[in-house]
């Protein structure tokens, strides 16, 4: 089970902060960039606004409303574009408050990584808990490993971890099931790509035992690499990756996010509007026939001297 981080003291919030926060909860559902804007410029003031929210009784909702779900969204980015350390460990301890489903299991990694090297130790909690489904722990493995970069010393770190983590599932006696085997898989292809010179033995020993490439069972998760043994050796021969990504801030993307959103709004507006309207009758329209045209009924005869008088009655009876 994961150890939540004790939260440092927190300062009182500041009545600006706060408001922005309440004027968020006001407009949940897609707020406007303008106002994700305001509160992204307060910049770590945000966090004892946002950490005075995040009380038990939210987090409650927070499960099944649609309000304090879509909350917990912006709270995660903002805390990670926040610059501020404080929010590190709520960000941490968010991981015991939802579900596992949750989509936010994979933002909180990414939220942490940019809050810089004081993040690498609680990913890396995250990572080694084998409390946690299979995506998180991988997430925050991938994460610390962006965050500490071409940094040695952060990259060791990082390393002793997974390393930790591999030699974990080679030597315990029970199989590894398909979550531990989608952890492995990841582990060890993370390791490659640094080229770890003390993770070759582990990553062998992984495809001898059948835990990484092709297992008899094919139970693999979503999205998880399948590392080949000729292609480990190649990881190992063009030595460690040298790219990593990096979390892009909230506002980089959600203005976009925003803006098809609107659209498909006034769209799906203009399709209910549609279907609002009454049905109309179909009425079809014929030529008019004066009094000394021929019938329409092909007799030869005017029309005065044929139908007329038939046709007038039906008229009258509708």
């Amino acid at each position: 089970m994961i150890e939540f981080l004790k939260e440092s003291a927190m300062t009182e919030p500041t009545e600006n902060a706060r408001a922005l926060i309440a004027k968020l909860a006001e407009n949940w559902d897609w707020p406007a960039p303008a106002l994700i804007e305001e509160i992204v410029a307060v910049g770590g003031e945000i966090v004892p606004a946002i950490a005075e929210r995040l009380t038990p009784e939210f987090f409650l909702k927070a499960r099944t409303e649609d309000r304090e779900n879509s909350l917990l969204f912006y709270f995660t980015q903002l805390l990670g574009d926040s610059g501020n350390p404080a929010a590190i460990p709520i960000l941490f301890n968010l991981y015991g408050e939802i579900d596992e489903d949750d989509d936010l299991l994979e933002d909180i990694p990414d939220a942490l990584q940019k809050l810089g090297p004081e993040a690498l130790g609680p990913l890396l909690r995250l990572a080694a808990d084998e409390s946690l489904p299979w995506f998180p722990r991988v997430s925050a493995s991938d994460a610390a490993q962006c965050l500490a970069g071409s940094d040695r010393s952060l990259q060791a770190q990082v390393l002793a971890v997974q390393r930790e983590i591999l030699a974990g599932y080679l030597s315990q006696f029970e199989p590894p099931n398909a979550d531990e085997r989608d952890v492995i898989a990841s582990i060890a292809n993370s390791l490659a790509q640094m080229a770890d010179p003390e993770a070759r033995p582990l990553i062998e020993a992984a495809f001898d035992a059948e835990l990484v490439g092709n297992p008899p069972t094919g139970d693999w998760g979503i999205d998880i690499p399948v590392l080949e043994r000729a292609e480990a050796a190649e990881q190992y021969a063009k030595g460690p990756r040298t790219e990593f990504r990096v979390p892009r801030p909230f506002l980089f993307y959600y203005p976009d996010r925003y803006q098809e959103e609107q659209e498909r709004l006034a769209v799906q507006k203009r399709l209910n509007l549609l279907e609002a309207r009454p049905a109309l009758d179909t009425v079809v329209l014929s030529p008019r026939i004066g009094r000394n045209d021929p019938c329409w009924c092909g007799s030869g005869g005017k029309y005065k001297k044929c139908h007329l008088a038939q046709d007038e009655k039906e008229k009258s009876q509708l």
